[in-house]
């Protein structure tokens, strides 16, 4: 029986590693601990390569040594005549067979390994199609000279903000795989992946993509980001491939909402807070619909938390669920008149299903947030 992660912050995730791996950009995923994210970026690579084809694997930590990045001595190399100098990067950021490199916690290093990495990150040993994509998880970011520098050379850094969680179903999925891999839905073989990536855009892809980027830009600089070549050329790339994927089509006339959302991660930021004030000003922009399911998702589940802070324990649970149902029915009302048909929307009226059968369970639906 396959199993499966629980919870639409996996979309999340899932889209951004997607968007990632076919536009060759890296990817850092920051979220609090304990929400399956390096779980998550194994099955993805996994789907993509498969088991040992091109997948390498690096724990991070603050005493991580400079050559579990970089590579050992060959001693056979060196004891050799004529000695050479060689360095074995088998299971490195180096590896020559890598494909994808999954650096898990990837802000614990010091700064010598972070130097490596910035290294890494922007080879200019081998030709750009032939370099390893890089997939990141961490728990929190740092700031430093180094780390903003590493940030840098990233294309998409989602901050997850994971919601309220359906328990009945992660222990199912956990209780039917207690010893396999958690897997997660759809994701491009490698060989769809070089696909999209060797698509030559088109004349109409390249104007959409270049009139909301710079729309894009424009509003990042009255935000007081400037916006620099490499950073412009990481949104062209992610938009345009990711909407290849989507579509099946190089030339497009018109964006996909998913391929947009994924513009909203497309900002190194060095806290939280920033992240939030990008993806408003990336949603305001390029996911009109998205910003709109979040407002109205948000605005439903305030009014849940005011009745349930007003009434307080006290209140007759069969009168109080049927006033906080009442409040969840309006707010999935107006999801459904904005008239799309958007996945997302789908995904915020199950959530709101979910906040509401926990209420009628007796449980507190915000616990865990």
């Amino acid at each position: 029986m396959t199993s499966f992660f629980v919870g639409s912050y996996v979309n999340d995730i899932t889209l951004a590693l997607k968007a990632s791996v076919v536009s060759q950009e890296h990817c850092l995923v920051i979220s609090p601990p304990g929400w399956g994210k390096t779980d998550i970026e194994l099955s993805a690579g996994h789907k993509c390569l498969g088991k040992n084809n091109g997948l390498v694997f690096i724990r991070f930590a603050a005493s991580s040594p400079p050559q579990k990045v970089e590579g050992v001595f060959d001693p056979q190399a060196a004891l050799g005549n004529p000695a050479r100098f060689v360095l074995v990067r088998k299971n490195t950021v180096f590896d020559p067979d890598a494909k994808i490199v999954i650096a898990d916690e990837f802000t614990r290093p010091s700064d010598p390994v972070f130097d490596i990495l910035i290294d890494a990150l922007n080879r200019k040993d081998i030709p750009q199609k032939d370099a390893p994509v890089f997939w990141g998880t961490a728990n929190f970011a740092t700031t430093s000279a180094r780390s903003e520098a590493l940030r840098d050379r990233i294309g998409l850094i989602p901050w997850i903000r994971p919601g309220v969680i359906d328990v009945r179903a992660v222990v199912d999925a956990h209780a039917h795989s207690m010893y396999e891999e958690l897997e997660i839905g759809d994701f491009p073989t490698w060989k769809e992946v070089l696909e999209v990536r060797n698509a030559d855009p088109g004349d109409h892809a390249i104007e959409v993509c270049k009139e909301i980027l710079e729309l894009l830009a424009q509003e990042a600089a009255k935000a007081g980001l400037a916006v620099n070549p490499r950073r412009a050329t990481q949104w062209f790339n992610i938009l345009f491939h990711i909407n290849v994927l989507l579509t099946g089509k190089a030339d497009f006339d018109s964006l996909e909402g998913d391929a947009c959302k994924c513009l909203t991660w497309a900002w190194a930021n060095t806290d939280e807070t920033k992240a939030a004030e990008w993806q408003k000003i990336a949603s305001c922009v390029v996911d009109i619909i998205g910003t709109a399911i979040s407002e109205l998702k948000g605005k439903t589940l305030d009014k849940v938390r005011m009745l349930m802070s007003k009434t307080g324990s006290n209140a007759p649970r069969a009168k109080l669920a049927v006033e906080l149902g009442e409040i969840i029915q309006d707010g999935q009302k107006e999801l459904e008149q904005l008239g799309s048909k958007d996945k997302r929307i789908k995904q915020a009226l199950e959530e709101l299903e979910s906040v509401f059968v926990r209420i009628a369970r007796g449980e507190d639906p915000f616990a865990n947030n």
